[in-house]
């Protein structure tokens, strides 16, 4: 670990331990606290790529270098990443004149449900269920 004005404190979440290991691994710096500046540690724009794409890989969510420059620590990072986690969760409202229902291959009537009744993950199930030349949107 590089001599820093910042002292040292250790992660206090499981986003910001998954960064401090990913940080660890590809700058090869133990221990990394969560005020470490990636950019003061030796990081660089081509690290900070394979930094995100791991981020990507073990979180589903995608940053760009951008955010990372904005967001040089991890104590910062892993905030973007749990308010972005967060803002997935919740739905975006939805106008009830742009609420259609989904048409089947059920019969003449087709297959009305209210998606707005129905969890995310019930949707996803429903979805996956039919075939896609029963599907009409």
């Amino acid at each position: 670990r590089p001599a820093l004005p910042t002292p040292y404190q250790p992660p206090r979440s499981d986003a910001e331990t998954r960064l401090v290991q990913i940080w660890e691994g590809l700058l090869g710096i133990s221990p990394v606290g969560i005020h470490d500046d990636f950019f003061e540690l030796g990081g660089h724009s081509l690290l900070g790529t394979r930094l995100l794409r791991q981020v990507e890989e073990t979180s589903g969510l995608r940053l760009s270098l951008g955010q990372l420059f904005r967001m040089p620590t991890v104590a910062a990072l892993a905030a973007e990443l749990e308010r972005s986690v967060g803002a997935r969760r919740t739905p975006e409202p939805v106008e009830e004149d742009s609420v259609r229902p989904l048409r089947g291959g059920l019969g003449e009537g087709g297959l009305d449900i209210d998606l707005e009744e129905l969890s995310d993950d019930a949707v996803g199930r429903l979805l996956a269920s039919l075939a896609p030349e029963e599907v009409e949107v």
